[in-house]
């Protein structure tokens, strides 16, 4: 039991990218596409948060005009995409989804 205690401790201490691709790891491959949507949407999304001038256009953003900012609207469906490939991974995947039904919703 101890050992499974150290186990999870070590885990949860590792960055939540390097925790994905260890549960994509072992999951096989019906986790690759899922996982390739939230990855590339991650680096995607922090790659615009890396550049000084896109980062200070998006927090100069007023609420009004951040429906017709195109780089408000690419950043939203970044997101969308990660959030898709999150849904997919975790409700769609046949080992995950009874794990997410039973312990990640309640």
């Amino acid at each position: 039991m101890f050992s499974c205690v150290e186990c999870l401790r070590d885990f949860i201490h590792l960055p939540p990218l390097e925790i994905l691709a260890t549960a994509i790891l072992h999951l096989g491959s019906d986790a690759f596409s899922p996982a390739q949507k939230i990855i590339s949407a991650y680096d995607e999304f922090i790659g615009i948060l890396a550049d000084d001038e896109k980062r200070k256009t998006l927090k100069e953003l007023s609420v009004d005009s951040m429906e017709s900012a195109p780089l408000f609207i690419e950043a939203r469906k970044i997101s969308h995409r990660f959030r898709d490939g999150l849904l997919e991974l975790f409700f769609d995947n046949n080992q995950l989804k009874p794990l997410t039904r039973t312990y990640g919703v309640f």
